[in-house]
């Protein structure tokens, strides 16, 4: 008899997973403005184009440098893996059209906010620490649409889109197999491996491109470099499958295994480290990746349990509300968070007592575009994907 998981209510199916997004969004934020600011000030000037600070860095920050894992990579890998779990859960309300308007309206104006938040940040840092402005306003305009950036080839301005942009191409992958996914078809654990085998001659053009055909490989590099990330995840499409009772132990272990086995795979082309001109800031770490699916999985196994939950309570609803608001927290973080470190240290402030501030403003920017911004919107999205759904539901239906 095949081994499934019990079925569940839909509420308790994704809580688990929605928590993690809390520790995911904190992870990215350590990584910034905790370590990456104190000891990356040459990258930090790049993204801001404001001058490059001399600081030795904080206690603080030199602890989380002997952390063996990237807090980066760590939290970019929890949301691909969340994302992957919780899109299937989408699709099985939807269909493809309405999945894919209510995920638009849920990612597009949080991200103008955010990123017009960005953008305003470093005009103003510019002006006030006597930087240049390290972009233009054709390639702050491309920013807006993702992932049209990629597609143009446009420089990459806050650090954080080329994730929006694995994101979005992942919904569309989704939409195209929407019926396979909602009904649980088998096809899909093959798709991750239809995926890697476009992938390697995509990755033989673009990384070793004919004679005069370089231009057109550059064109392609995003390709290249997004396509195993969609393979990673898969392995929260795998273990969603795992939760609906649709595959037992397993075949989920199979699946998740074999996509991670063509992730670090393709990590070890190089395509993903630093030896490869980079479309984003930052170098994939395999190790780190890992961590977040063990952590995920550690997590889906152990939902529901009651031991301790009443000692965790008050822990859970901060990791609650860190999760709601962590979208625009990781949008609007980077860029406005470094800027205005640059401005509070560069005028004496303490690295505490800038980081402390820096942080409230962080976070209550987040919330407000939470509440004022991503909650209204993701309502309208949701509402507007229920129509399209009883409207495609009723144009397929047979007449008497």
């Amino acid at each position: 008899m095949r081994d499934t998981a019990p079925a569940k209510k839909a509420s308790d199916r994704i809580e688990f997973a929605n928590s993690l997004r809390g520790i995911a969004a904190v992870s990215v934020v350590v990584a910034h403005l905790f370590e990456g600011f104190w000891v990356g000030q040459p990258v930090v000037g790049l993204l801001t184009g404001m001058p490059t600070l001399t600081i030795d860095p904080p206690w603080f920050a030199r602890a989380f440098t002997r952390v063996p894992i990237s807090f980066a990579s760590f939290g970019v890998a929890l949301f691909f893996v969340i994302s992957g779990f919780v899109i299937a859960f989408s699709l099985v309300r939807y269909d493809a059209r309405a999945f894919l308007a209510g995920r638009l309206l849920r990612i597009y104006p949080t991200y103008w906010v955010g990123f017009s938040i960005s953008v305003c940040a470093v005009l103003a840092g510019c002006a006030l620490a006597g930087g240049v402005l390290p972009f233009t306003a054709v390639q702050a305009g491309v920013h807006y649409f993702p992932p049209l950036r990629a597609i143009l080839y446009s420089k990459p301005i806050d650090g954080i889109i080329w994730t929006l942009e694995i994101e979005l191409f992942f919904y569309l992958l989704c939409a195209l197999i929407a019926p396979a996914i909602s009904r649980g078809s088998a096809k899909v654990a093959g798709v991750p491996f239809a995926v890697f085998a476009l992938w390697i001659p995509v990755y033989a053009f673009a990384g070793h491109p004919p004679a005069g055909f370089e231009k057109i490989a550059a064109r392609l590099e995003f390709l290249a470099v997004y396509m195993p990330f969609l393979i990673f995840m898969f392995t929260g499409v795998a273990l969603n499958f795992r939760q609906r009772g649709l595959i037992g132990r397993v075949g989920a272990v199979l699946w998740v295994c074999a996509c991670v086995a063509m992730f670090l795979l393709a990590w070890a082309t190089k395509l993903l480290g630093p030896g490869w001109k980079p479309l984003f800031v930052g170098v994939i770490e395999p190790e780190s990746y890992l961590a977040a699916l063990t952590l995920f999985v550690l997590a889906m196994a152990g939902q529901g349990a009651k031991a301790g939950a009443g000692a965790l309570r008050p822990f859970a609803a901060l990791l609650r509300w860190t999760a709601d608001i962590s979208y625009p927290l990781y949008v609007v973080h980077g860029l406005a968070g470094f800027v205005l470190l640059h401005l509070l240290v560069s005028r004496g402030l303490g690295p505490g007592a800038a980081l402390g501030l820096t942080l409230v403003v962080v976070f209550l920017a987040a919330w407000l575009i939470h509440a004022f911004v991503e909650a209204p919107t993701h309502r309208i999205g949701q509402r507007l994907a229920r129509k399209i759904s009883v409207r495609d539901l009723q144009k397929t239906a047979p007449t008497s």
